[in-house]
């Protein structure tokens, strides 16, 4: 889940929703990530760390980005 400060517009996240895969570098892990979808960030908020969702309704963050492991069937 990756929240969306600049929102959905963006051209990353637009070049990820066109591409339907990325790869992604997290604690210096590189994973590669497929399925992205745009997800209302009050639809995914108990899956974030209280503290990350008091920020994300501070700034007015609505929407995340929601990736799976590729391969991951779920």
């Amino acid at each position: 889940m990756i929240a969306l400060p600049y929102g959905p517009r963006a051209d990353w996240v637009r070049n990820i929703l066109a591409s339907g895969s990325a790869t992604v570098l997290t604690q210096g892990v590189s994973v590669d990530v497929d399925r992205p979808a745009l997800v209302a960030t009050t639809d995914v908020a108990e899956l974030l760390p209280p503290g990350q969702l008091r920020t994300l309704r501070l700034f007015g963050v609505t929407n995340c980005l929601q990736l799976r492991r590729a391969g991951q069937h779920v």
